[in-house]
């Protein structure tokens, strides 16, 4: 788990860039968060934050994607999602969020091998 603000110098993760962007990028996998992070700038992606929050816990996607909402150094938000707790909800959110920002969801496991590889991961 991890949390990147490179605005405010924060990161989990070592060598990360220093000049913020505009995405944020919401992760249960830190390996993920780390890479996109890190590799973003090769292709002019840089980010305002990043949030690796794993098994989800104790804070869900939905509580990092109402905060990214009204966060207004965040133009757009990516998230891997590898469960969600409340589909519904997210999907609510979601709707209502692209209205002011895009959301970019890139859902892990519907295909068998991606079941598999997230059964194994968390």
């Amino acid at each position: 788990m991890g949390l990147y603000v490179p605005k405010a110098g924060i990161g989990t993760f070592h060598q990360l860039p220093k000049k913020s962007g505009a995405v944020a990028f919401v992760s249960q996998s830190g390996g993920h968060s780390n890479w996109y992070t890190h590799y973003g700038p090769n292709y002019g992606i840089y980010f305002s934050k990043a949030i690796s929050f794993g098994n989800a816990y104790v804070l869900d996607s939905t509580d990092f994607l109402e905060y990214l909402a009204i966060d207004p150094e965040t133009r757009i938000i990516c998230m891997y999602l590898e469960g969600v707790k409340d589909g519904r909800k997210l999907l609510r959110q979601v709707r209502e969020i692209n209205r002011v920002k895009p959301v970019i969801l890139w859902k892990a496991g519907l295909t068998d091998l991606g079941a598999r590889a997230v059964a194994s991961h968390t």
